[in-house]
């Protein structure tokens, strides 16, 4: 699903549906919350970027994560 464009945003583990074995390793990891997008190298998933808030649940605006989204694309050329 990813390779298709799919993007993870949860803008604060507390109030975002995830299995208790997730949010418990984010809660280990420090992660409040986290952007999570597909970096793909010629159409195949070649890693994933990752941005995440350790302190306060930020709200992300569309246009953070389209900016987001427009780095990937330019890294996986790149690559």
């Amino acid at each position: 699903m990813y390779r298709q464009g799919k993007i993870r945003v949860v803008s604060d583990i507390y109030t975002t549906e995830m299995s208790d074995c997730h949010c418990d390793m984010l809660i280990t990891l420090q992660i409040r919350a986290k952007i999570l997008m597909a970096l793909l190298c010629r159409d195949e998933l070649w890693s994933f970027l990752n941005l995440t808030q350790s302190q306060h649940p930020p709200q992300y605006q569309e246009s953070e994560v389209e900016l987001l989204q427009l780095l990937t694309i330019q890294l996986g050329i790149a690559l």
